[in-house]
């Protein structure tokens, strides 16, 4: 289970890959998914295929409006093309300063 952001932190939220998508799962990007029920995790859990799976995240972080977009002009955030295998096949230990470093810019992390 992931720390998804300080917005509702007892609401889980499920990235799937999935060759299949759930009735109830919003498409994110080719064969990405994202879920929000119990009934989409039970069933990646219970027909679980090596090609198939899921991070788990408890809350999500939100914006008012416009604030994302002044966030991005100042620079504070960096954008980067979907990348399933990434996302799902690297450990989570690394992710964030592989993103980073494929960014090529020197980026201030804080807390």
């Amino acid at each position: 289970l992931f720390a998804g952001g300080p917005v509702e932190p007892t609401r889980f939220l499920l990235l799937l890959r999935l060759k299949e998508p759930p009735a109830d799962a919003r498409s994110v990007f080719d064969g990405v998914y994202l879920g929000r029920t119990p009934r989409v995790l039970e069933g990646i859990i219970t027909r679980a295929k090596p090609t198939e799976t899921f991070r788990a995240f408890a809350g999500f972080a939100a914006w008012v409006p416009r604030q994302l977009e002044a966030e991005m002009l100042l620079g504070a955030w960096g954008i980067l093309p979907p990348d399933s295998v990434g996302m799902f096949d690297k450990d989570s230990d690394v992710l964030w300063s592989d993103c980073i470093s494929r960014l090529q810019r020197p980026r201030v992390i804080s807390n």
